[in-house]
């Protein structure tokens, strides 16, 4: 297998979401023997642009539907990707498979990777128990996404391409990268701005419109989470009884919905929560904090220091620790009301590009509007959201409708960094070149049609793309369909940060490159419980099952590149049983 460069290799774990299970080739312009031995049932699919278009409720919602008037288009499935979240993984898997089942789609897009996936090896082995259980175990680390699961164990064949200008790609993931280097000087920064507003704030402010600022600003500082939110609302009378009045139901409907569910359960008392985070700051402190190097030690005496001094969130100070404990292998208990918190960050960020996230924003634009009086309570309320739109471009988590905010007037939010604001070139650089990343995706999704010759396609993004994606599927006159995953937890969000710095399970084996590495890993999973004689039925099946696949697509040739997985395994064999024997192939 080619190596790719150094440079390559740092950032290959995340192409094709961590690209790890499937070996890839050029996104358009398949070689002519793969393109001719297509899967018959993906040959056989007929498909048509639908007239009516829907999902079933549990799946998801359709937030945006366009039909193109003469039906003669082509139309695109956009489903909405939250990024590491396990129950949005589960629901685009199953929303795949709906698709692929009630409308003939097969031909499924995506954001992350440069080429067609090959899911031949992890198909063909033969154990289907062992296999859905070590693949969901990557899956619930983020390693692997929806897409490669339906790939591997959704009942009807499709077609997976990525669909990323690679060199386009791997420069917005370096911006990240430099984003990231100089993220905590502008929250320092934007923190003293705050500070000094909040001085203006008790002067200016009523009552009424502080302890608004102060649920509205604790709920996107990641200091509190959206139950607390909705039950301020509440309180303060701002959501009326849905059952007698409904109104706010009418202009709020997803809000309404997540209002209801939330009334349900009980919210977690912050003064407990904020108390059981200090207590296992001093538990980490005493306990583990000797054990680690002087750097380490002096990064988590910095991050508890500012918690406690109230510099930081709570959510901040808990991702800190569980990352710090992960980089010395150790494991910080964590009560569920913290993994709650620690969450939210990432639950916001499903929810950005959605329905819901726009519906909260309006309503707290519209409470705001309410409780504004005076010129300067209207300034500050003013700076109050330059600052925040400053902050989510420092960590990168702008919408689409926050770019086009900032791209209206750069130098109102630029002007209040000072000196920092070299340091939010890299954040800008990264969000330029998700733009043009949004072009690409439209050039090759249209290229991708054409040389597949469909009319139906999925394309699985994250929000912000989504957003993008749907303005250029309108200029380009297709028909589409925007799809929310229904996500009823937030499991797993937590651990996106951490894998975008490369924190992979398989990191060990990593010699030439991820996919190497992952498929080495993997294979050794695969067989990791298997008693004697499965082991060896397994390993036989496997291999001829892989050498028939291929044979059948004309690809005998190739056999070697997938088939080397599984005889390295033969010496396993040997050392695990010990008695010299080999699996006949």
């Amino acid at each position: 297998m080619k190596v790719r460069s150094e440079r390559s290799l740092k950032i290959r774990w995340i192409a094709w979401m961590t690209v790890v299970s499937f070996a890839l080739t050029s996104v358009i312009g398949t070689p002519a023997a793969t393109a001719a031995t297509t899967a018959k049932a993906i040959q056989d699919s007929s498909e048509s642009v639908p007239q009516n278009f829907s999902i079933p409720p549990q799946l998801g919602e359709v937030q945006t539907l366009f039909l193109e008037p003469t039906g003669t288009r082509p139309f695109i499935v956009l489903i909405q990707d939250a990024h590491a979240v396990l129950d949005a993984q589960y629901q685009i898997q199953n929303l795949i498979d709906y698709l692929q089942t009630h409308y003939g789609t097969n031909l499924i897009a995506l954001e992350g990777g440069q080429g067609k996936a090959d899911p031949t090896l992890l198909k063909a082995f033969p154990d289907e128990t062992a296999k859905k259980n070590v693949l969901q175990s990557y899956l619930s680390r983020g390693e692997i996404t929806a897409t490669e699961m339906a790939a591997v164990f959704n009942p009807r064949e499709g077609e997976y391409y990525g669909i990323e200008d690679w060199p386009l790609y791997e420069d917005n993931y370096f911006a990240y990268l430099k984003a990231s280097e100089v993220k905590e000087k502008l929250l320092e920064r934007i923190r003293e701005l705050e500070k000094d507003f909040d001085g203006r704030r008790q002067k200016d402010y009523t009552p009424s419109l502080n302890r608004y600022h102060e649920q509205a600003s604790d709920f996107w500082n990641d200091q509190a989470d959206l139950s607390g939110l909705l039950q301020y609302f509440k309180e303060a009378g701002w959501v009326p009884d849905l059952q007698k009045d409904p109104s706010f139901s009418k202009s709020y409907p997803h809000l309404a919905a997540l209002t209801e569910m939330e009334e349900q359960e009980k919210a977690q008392d912050r003064q407990d929560l904020e108390a059981s985070i200090r207590r296992l700051g001093e538990t980490f402190k005493q306990r583990y904090a000797q054990q680690l190097d002087p750097e380490l030690q002096k990064w988590f005496n910095g991050q508890w220091q500012a918690y406690s001094a109230g510099l930081m969130s709570g959510a901040e100070f808990l991702r800190g620790v569980v990352d710090l404990g992960k980089a010395a292998n150790l494991r910080p208990k964590l009560t569920p009301a913290m993994k709650k918190l620690l969450g939210h960050y990432q639950t916001l960020t499903a929810m950005k590009g959605s329905l819901l996230f726009d519906e909260l924003a309006a309503f707290l634009d519209e409470i705001e509007k309410q409780l504004v009086q005076t010129p300067a309570q209207k300034e500050l309320a003013g700076q109050y959201k330059r600052v925040r739109l400053i902050r989510n471009m420092a960590r990168c988590e702008l919408t689409r409708d926050e770019l086009d905010q900032y791209e209206q007037d750069p130098e109102v939010y630029l002007s209040l960094l000072g000196n920092e604001r070299e340091n939010l070139g890299a954040a800008i650089e990264f969000y330029r070149l998700a733009l043009e990343r949004d072009e690409a995706f439209r050039r090759n999704i249209k290229s991708l049609l054409k040389a597949r010759k469909r009319k139906l396609a999925v394309f699985v993004a994250g929000g912000f793309h989504t957003r993008g994606v749907e303005r250029v599927m309108r200029a380009e006159g297709y028909s589409y369909a925007v799809i929310m995953p229904k996500i009823r937890g937030i499991e797993g969000g937590e651990l996106y940060d951490g894998l975008m710095h490369g924190n992979l399970s398989y990191k060990k084996y990593l010699e030439t490159s991820f996919y190497d590495a992952f498929m080495r890993h993997a294979s050794l999973q695969l067989v990791a419980d298997l008693k004697e004689e499965d082991f060896k039925r397994s390993l036989k099946l496997w291999r001829d099952d892989v050498i028939r696949r291929l044979a059948g697509e004309g690809r005998f040739a190739e056999a070697g590149d997938y088939t080397r997985y599984i005889d390295q395994l033969f010496e396993l064999y040997r050392r695990k049983f010990g008695d010299g024997k080999q699996p006949q192939s």
